[in-house]
């Protein structure tokens, strides 16, 4: 039976994090950006009951130090397991307990059967979640933290114990919130000359009517010796974000700074919230005033949010019921540390029997990552992009036990192995695409990375002003 106690004197939540970060598989889902809107609770959790992990067709189970493998269908193995575990039928807050993890875009051929040309190098689980009976609730609203058991598979007693013993060590503080200073190398998988011949290749496929638009991305890369929690502490205090999350699986680590939903299901209601179009903040209000202005009245990026709202349209429709589908909302500004966006709202009904993993195999991955159609366009993302994408572009958040989920879109996201660091940034390239401007986007998105790892930028020339070639030159 679920059990909630709210904690009278709570730690500041950077410190709570310290205390949860040195538990086993911990995860923080920090929304503290943008309260009232999107980001009205941040969870953080440890010590899961059960982690479910699969690599192509072999799915590991493990409960109780014990590990099941099974040779199967990764995505109908997960629906089993999250059909085991006993609901919540009356809910506080809209993460109770439940799963916390991730898909990798890697895990599109499930869904897709779209053939992946690169190694896998960093060689991580396609999907990884882990299942929690016991977590933090951080109400941003109110100001109030909570301790929430569920009572499964552990007596709420026991759990809620093992609760405020981490809150016992979080609330001794002294942690560390800086970052020494600490240049490091980044390399990338593209320099300046090769990405702007990999938008104009994609422009090439546009004028011969393959596809309307492409996002491609390049991957940078650096050693870095700062462990993991404290690179995502130094990131939510400097650019906070309102899918902050930090997942810790033991190997590796994901931090996420995204700032897009994937979809969200509450009920029987299924919403995801495209993002097309980037600006860069500028050094004065007036600045940002007029850049949001630019980014409002593009052509361009108008009608790439367009274009991925029609896709998101047409995938929210195989499991909605028709006539439910709407767009509440277009065209809106979003506000962040170091850039502006374009954003969308599209939602819809669920047909009765439709579940967490038929919207999952709908709508992954995210149209607004890939490109329209979204088949031809990720077959031409694992042509031009030479390494695979991993968790980048995949999917990341929580299911809940009573069928709910909130899901991100893994951007602005980087991944930590053996003390190497991975992250992608990239756009949505159209025949309007400037490359030199697009290249230029690319390195806009990464600069929160690049500040929080000490990155020394790889070089690259300023962008040039140019209009596109004519369709014809491409020939």
């Amino acid at each position: 039976m679920l059990s909630v106690e709210p904690i009278v004197q709570a730690p500041p939540i950077a410190d709570l994090f310290h205390a949860v970060s040195r538990r086993s598989s911990c995860f923080f889902l920090d929304s503290s950006m943008n309260i009232k809107r999107l980001g009205n609770y941040s969870y953080l959790g440890c010590d899961p009951y059960l982690t479910f992990q699969a690599k192509g067709k072999c799915v590991q189970i493990t409960r109780k130090g014990k590990t099941q493998t099974i040779l199967d269908h990764p995505l109908e193995q997960l629906r089993k397991i999250l059909a085991e575990q006993p609901p919540i039928s009356a809910s506080p807050f809209p993460f109770c307990g439940g799963a916390v993890g991730y898909f990798a875009y890697d895990s599109y051929p499930w869904i897709e059967p779209i053939a992946q040309s690169h190694p896998d190098e960093l060689n991580l689980p396609d999907i990884f979640f882990a299942f929690y009976d016991g977590l933090f609730v951080c109400d941003h609203c109110n100001d109030r933290l909570y301790a929430l058991a569920t009572g499964y598979p552990s007596p709420t007693k026991t759990t809620l114990s093992r609760l405020k013993s981490i809150l016992h060590e979080a609330s001794k503080g002294g942690f560390c919130k800086e970052l020494p200073t600490n240049l490091v190398p980044v390399s990338s998988n593209f320099d300046f000359e090769s990405y702007c011949a990999a938008v104009d290749r994609v422009r090439q496929y546009i004028a011969a009517g393959d596809v309307y638009q492409v996002n491609l991305s390049q991957r940078f890369s650096c050693s870095q010796e700062i462990p993991p929690s404290q690179l995502f502490s130094a990131l939510r205090c400097r650019y906070p974000s309102p899918f902050g999350a930090y997942l810790d699986f033991g190997d590796f680590q994901v931090l996420s700074n995204s700032p897009e939903r994937f979809f969200n299901i509450a009920g029987d209601r299924l919403k995801t919230q495209p993002i097309k179009g980037t600006k860069p903040r500028g050094t004065s209000p007036a600045q940002d005033q007029a850049l949001k202005k630019s980014l409002i009245e593009s052509e361009k990026d108008r009608a790439e949010l367009l274009m991925i709202v029609d896709l998101e349209r047409n995938d929210v429709a195989k499991v909605a019921i028709p006539g439910t589908i709407e767009v509440p909302a277009c065209f809106a500004i979003e506000t962040y540390p170091t850039v502006f966006h374009l954003s969308a709202t599209v939602t819809g009904q669920l047909r009765p029997g439709i579940d967490f993993i038929d919207c999952l195999k709908a709508l992954f991955p995210g149209g607004s990552v890939t490109g329209a159609p979204k088949i031809r366009a990720m077959q031409i993302i694992n042509e031009l992009e030479t390494v695979r994408r991993g968790i980048f572009t995949g999917a990341l958040g929580w299911i809940g036990l009573n069928g709910d989920a909130d899901l991100s879109i893994a951007i602005r996201t980087l991944t930590c192995k053996h003390k190497q660091c991975y992250f992608h940034a990239g756009g949505g390239v159209v025949w309007d695409s400037i490359p030199e401007q697009e290249y230029q986007e690319t390195m806009v998105k990464a600069h929160a990375w690049m500040e929080v790892l000490g990155g020394l930028v790889p070089s690259y020339q300023p962008p040039i002003q140019k209009k596109p070639s004519k369709a014809g030159a491409f020939f």
